[in-house]
């Protein structure tokens, strides 16, 4: 049996050798459209080699790598190390595995450090640490691998110590070592654990592969010479997998091996390197291993990239760093591959970071000029793009003339302007390209426009001549053929033109100032004739207006400051009639607007509703009656029913992030074309799949800023939410930032927030893709802060995340403040009004004994005052100011009051006064 088993494996072997052959080619056009995108040490990342990569249950990203532990929310890192001094912090830089428990419990497997447990409200780590002295600790401090088992079990592989179980959160452990029996583990190096269906735990290592029943506790060892070389040399386990058919897929240094269960042995399946990477590397080594949703195996290896076995083709396909490609892989070697819960892939390397494929990524056919490539554009500026009824693609460029694509047979000619051939092209810069009902190409250029009979391949031209035999103006920049068959020509500066094809005359339609029926502008943006066959026609500075079926005069809709329901902005780039009979207008500078004819009010969209830019070039409607826009800053995807926006980036594939006007398309069948500044992209809207997955919102912290009144020390100060659903802050702590993170990392940087503060604002405010929001000056009191965020394509989780906000009071604003200050206040009062009496009692008193004084002494009536005002302490100048008599009078009453009182001088009449008040 194991010999039929060997032949039929090399068999396969061989058959995979003709296979990766063949599939050579095949790899190389793949590896053409497969893009990755890379996070380096540049985007944060504490370093570039990754051991593993981990996402928990609240969807935050860990990074393992030689320099410390990274969790990554989309927006940036927080690195966690070894800090000397704090115990409880990273007990070593080089992390080399993560994994999560039922209980939610974050664990950190070091090559040196032992076992760490993430404390995720304090930010702390617990350490548990071998020692020689505790049998039932851990085994050894290096850890290579963390499993936990459907029941909920941590199991740890080390680097010398074996296979280890965790007891309890106190750390007690089970060993597993290699004792030498048959039962027991045959290496004490453990590299991967993994549990299969069945739920046996297989366990590689050093040694071969081990299966263990944790029923009878007894391992099974596979050290057959599948396993070894010729010298009887195990190779060591790398990666252990079970694919979606159950079928168990082992990685060694060399190969790659399955199980056959009814059989119990492996099939090797033998990788030939100098068939599938050249040069021939001097060494190959199988370090990681993956299925896909797609069934296919991603290998990967140590310095010769990404390998993937095509279940159906089974093509080899082989992925490696390109210099100057920032699409490719970031470095040859493989470290692990990991798949989160939105199904992107994620590959630690070691030395380029993290590089992350998405399969589900949609790409943009994108049309640009390739240099010494004839089969291509011959210009990336694309001013018009046309399909005629029977296929073939009509581009109009801003200096390569008028561009032919037959994209059944892939040949490409160009029409250009030829000075010694007066039927070639009349310029080379096209800007309108339509095909009339006989089948003529009708071309608007910079110099006049041109009708291109295909048959013979020549252009007869239309030009200004002053009278009705020519254009008004030689610059077209669009045509339009009515049902009458004649046509409308909107020129750049000259106004409208109508081209009567029976008479072969052209009529004119100008602005004119003394006539508000007139058309409102000379330049004219873009004509469009609606169901009713109407005519509207944008300009550039006159607004909208619309010319009434089989009418003269002209209809304007022009932007007036204040009003909320006219048109945005007088300046009209495109206009578009919807399968529900709505005018959409795209603006240079007012967004997107639509017009409910019936009503005549405007609606307006910008960047405030989502969309990347107020400057639309292009309105083209799908068969769902989605509008697809051109602007200034990509493509955009509005739904009028729902008002959700997904906004299209040169990461998505399209030419770039500007757009032109006029050039866009929508053919018979649906499909979409945008020009711009790098040549164009064309999509059937269906293709574009949407990411449902929607995104965990997370509050990541909140930054409170320093106040000239503030007792906070520092410029900042940072609280890390991983978990707190509530922040105390003083009330000189009231100007400060929340940040927050939709946990969707396909395009991270579109992801889109809104946020309300309840207790401040009952309104949602859109943020785009800000990640943070600010409050100042807010009073003592709680508040409630609601945060809501969608994925790259729009989805957005309602449910959000929240976090109450308390802004304490100052002291004597405060409860107990006021409690004890209301008794204080009534104490003080009474005691006021106790001091106000006595004080009333004696002034009385003192004016009764001066009237004692004053009858006893016979003062008279100026004599008494001027003893009152002695006693009160006042002077000779105060006396004489007060009284309002000389000095000289002062002192003469002054030596008789002294005469009749028996004194001498002031102390003795003070004396006198008091002496006598207590008689």
């Amino acid at each position: 049996m194991r010999k039929s088993v060997l032949k039929k494996g090399k068999k396969i072997a061989f058959f995979l050798m003709l296979v990766s052959l063949l599939g050579i080619a095949a790899a190389s056009a793949m590896a053409r459209t497969i893009k990755f995108r890379n996070l380096t040490v540049g985007d944060g990342l504490s370093q570039g080699v990754v051991h593993c990569v981990f996402q928990d249950h609240f969807g935050f990203i860990w990074c393992g790598t030689i320099n410390g532990l990274n969790k990554y929310d989309g927006t940036g890192f927080t690195i966690y190390r070894p800090i000397p001094g704090e115990n409880d912090s990273l007990s070593h830089r080089a992390v080399r595995c993560i994994c999560e428990d039922n209980e939610g419990r974050l664990w950190i497997g070091t090559a040196g450090g032992g076992l760490n447990l993430l404390d995720r409200q304090k930010d702390k780590f617990v350490h548990y640490l071998a020692s020689s002295d505790n049998p039932s600790g851990l085994s050894h401090n290096f850890i290579e691998a963390l499993h936990v088992d459907r029941k909920g079990v941590l199991w740890i592989g080390t680097s010398g110590g074996g296979l280890n179980k965790m007891e309890d959160i106190r750390g007690r452990f089970t060993q597993y070592k290699n004792n030498k029996k048959s039962t027991g583990i045959n290496s004490n190096v453990v590299e991967c654990i993994f549990e299969d269906h069945q739920g046996f735990l297989w366990v590689g290592g050093g040694k071969g592969l081990n299966r263990f029943d944790r029923k009878t506790n007894v391992f099974t060892s596979y050290l057959s010479r599948e396993f070894s070389d010729e010298k009887k040399n195990y190779r060591r386990i790398t990666s252990i997998i079970e694919d979606h058919r159950n079928t168990l897929w082992v990685t060694t240094t060399k190969e790659l091996y399955s199980l056959d269960r009814e059989t119990d042995t492996f099939r090797r399946y033998l990788f030939e390197p100098d068939l599938i990477l050249d040069p021939k590397p001097k060494h190959f080594v199988l370090s990681a291993l993956f299925e896909d949703q797609k069934n296919r195996l991603w290998i990967g290896t140590r310095y010769h990239g990404l390998i993937i076995l095509e279940p159906i083709s089974r093509q080899v396909n082989v992925f490696r760093a390109e210099p100057g490609n920032p699409w490719s892989l970031s470095n040859n070697n493989i470290m692990s591959i990991y798949q989160d819960r939105s199904s992107l892939l994620w590959i630690g390397t070691g030395g380029g970071g993290i590089s992350i494929y998405n399969d589900k990524k949609e790409l943009l056919h994108h049309y640009q000029h390739i240099p010494d490539d004839l089969n291509s554009i011959n210009q990336n500026s694309i001013w018009s793009i046309y399909e005629d009824r029977s296929g073939i693609l009509w581009i109009g460029t801003g200096g390569g003339g008028l561009n032919r694509i037959d994209r059944d047979k892939n040949t490409y000619t160009f029409y250009i302007q030829q000075k010694n051939n007066p039927q070639s092209l009349s310029r080379n810069f096209v800007y309108s390209i339509m095909e009339d009902h006989q089948g003529m190409l009708w071309v608007g250029t910079i110099k006049g426009l041109n009708r291109f009979d295909r048959y013979r391949e020549t252009f007869k031209h239309y030009y200004k001549t002053g009278n009705s035999s020519g254009l008004s103006h030689n610059h077209v920049v669009k045509v339009l053929e009515d049902p009458s068959r004649d046509l409308w020509i909107g020129t750049y500066g000259g106004g409208l033109n109508r081209y009567y094809r029976q008479k072969g005359t052209f009529g004119y339609y100008r602005h004119n100032l003394h006539n508000a029926l007139s058309l409102s502008h000379n330049t004219v943006t873009d004509i469009f004739q609606d169901r009713s066959g109407n005519l509207w026609i944008g300009t550039e500075g006159g607004g909208l207006n619309c010319l009434l079926h089989k009418k003269e005069s002209f209809t304007r809709f022009q932007y007036t400051a204040g009003c909320t329901n006219c048109l945005s902005h007088n300046t009209v780039l495109s206009i578009l009639e919807s399968y529900s009979g709505i005018i959409w207008i795209g603006t240079r500078g007012g967004g997107l607007n639509c017009l409910n004819p019936e009503t005549g009010m405007f609606t307006h969209f910008t960047m405030r509703d989502g969309l990347p830019s107020n400057i639309i070039y292009g309105i083209l409607e799908d068969h769902h009656g989605n509008l697809w826009l051109s602007t200034n800053k990509g493509i955009s995807r509005f739904n009028p029913h729902t008002k959700a926006t997904r906004n299209f980036t040169p990461n998505d594939g399209i030419q770039g992030w500007e757009f032109n006007s006029r050039a866009f398309f929508k053919s018979r069948g649906g499909e979409l074309f945008f020009g711009g500044l790098i040549g164009f992209n064309c999509f059937y809207p269906d293709q574009i799949k949407d990411n449902f997955y929607v995104p965990p919102i997370v509050i990541t912290g909140i930054e409170v800023f320093k106040t000239p009144n503030s007792s906070n020390r520092s410029a900042h100060r940072k609280k890390h939410s991983s978990g707190p659903h509530e922040f105390t802050l003083s009330y000189d702590e009231n100007i400060f930032s929340i940040s927050f993170a939709a946990l969707n990392f396909s395009q991270p940087e579109k992801n889109q927030y809104k946020f309300k503060m309840e207790g401040f604002t009952d309104d949602w405010i859109f943020l785009g893709n800000k990640t943070e929001a600010t409050f100042t000056n807010l009073n003592p009191g709680q508040y409630t802060f609601h945060v809501r965020g969608s994925n790259n394509s729009g989805i957005w989780n309602n449910r959000g995340s929240s976090v109450v906000i308390i802004i304490k009071p100052p002291f004597w604003k405060t409860w107990w403040a006021k409690t004890l200050l209301l008794p204080l206040v009534a104490a003080l009062t009474v005691l006021l009004h106790r001091w106000l009496l006595k004080n009333r009692d004696l002034r009385l008193k003192s004016e009764e004994k001066l009237k004692i004084i004053v009858q006893k002494y016979k003062l008279s009536k100026r004599e008494s005052e001027i003893v009152e005002l002695v006693i009160k302490g006042k002077t000779n100048k105060e006396i004489e100011d007060e009284l309002f008599i000389s000095l000289k009078t002062v002192k003469a009453h002054l030596y008789n009051i002294y005469q009749k009182l028996s004194v001498k001088n002031r102390l003795g009449l003070i004396h006198k006064f008091r002496f006598s008040s207590k008689n």
